[in-house]
């Protein structure tokens, strides 16, 4: 649900990429030891090395153009299980940092509606804008306010 007078933020690309590529690189890389040799065949050592830093940026290049919305009304994110899910800022009871997704950090946000928690990213681009709009929107007493300006000095 796009809510009017919402402002969109996507995911960084840098922490999202260095994250996946840091974890499918030394796999392939073992698999190639095991399945050719790395020492043997160092041509289809670096076409394969170039083949998953290739595919990890495209994939990576897909998932970090979802977007998170906020708006006046609320957030409109996702969920653990990557449905969207908008929230408005009185059904959040709480927020909690934690890591998702091979150690990114978002913030888990409860609802009071037993609704699956919302996941939020906290590496979006220009994450201190949006750290400000959830301020001004929810109120600096809110609790993802709290949280945000503690991960974001805002």
């Amino acid at each position: 649900m796009q809510v009017s007078g919402s402002t969109s933020f996507v995911h960084s690309f840098l922490p999202a990429y260095s994250t996946i590529l840091g974890c499918t690189l030394p796999v392939a890389i073992v698999a190639a030891q095991l399945d050719f040799g790395i020492a043997e065949h160092p041509w289809k050592t670096a076409t394969l090395v170039v083949f998953v830093a290739a595919l990890a940026a495209l994939l990576t290049f897909g998932w970090t153009r979802t977007r998170v919305a906020v708006s006046p009304e609320g957030l409109n994110c996702y969920s653990a299980s990557g449905t969207y899910q908008f929230a408005r800022w009185e059904e959040m009871r709480w927020a909690r940092p934690t890591r998702m997704m091979l150690g990114l950090p978002y913030l888990r946000v409860g609802m009071d509606d037993g609704r699956s928690p919302t996941w939020l990213p906290t590496f979006l681009v220009d994450m201190p804008r949006f750290a400000a709009l959830v301020s001004s929107y929810a109120g600096s007493s809110h609790p993802v306010a709290v949280v945000l300006s503690k991960r974001t000095g805002a």
